[in-house]
């Protein structure tokens, strides 16, 4: 693995405490895959107009030739990056209105 240099955000202080260590286990998970070219982060974060209810908005580059394969793992980085975040699958309910025209 190539050296890797993470720095985190200058606006990260002004989100809520637990948006740090988020930050690190996104940014370790990113980049300890060989496919992650880069990781920045984008919204208020990134214009310096972050406060406390503002989220953490994180874009990742995966080579094109790797981009299914990571896209299709997307549970499993997901999960090492932000444990607490429950992964479940969401039933589709149709609409009455959906089901009168059937």
């Amino acid at each position: 693995m190539a050296e890797v240099t993470i720095m985190r955000p200058a606006g990260l202080d002004a989100l809520p405490e637990s948006y740090g260590p988020l930050f690190d286990r996104a940014a370790l998970t990113f980049a300890a895959d060989d496919r992650v070219r880069g990781m920045w982060v984008h919204g208020a974060l990134a214009r310096g107009t972050a406060d406390a209810g503002s989220d953490l908005d994180v874009c990742v580059a995966v080579r094109d030739s790797d981009f299914r394969q990571f896209a299709g793992q997307w549970r499993d980085w997901l999960t090492l990056a932000s444990p607490a975040v429950p992964l479940r699958a969401v039933r589709r309910v149709q609409s009455a209105e959906a089901t009168d025209r059937a």
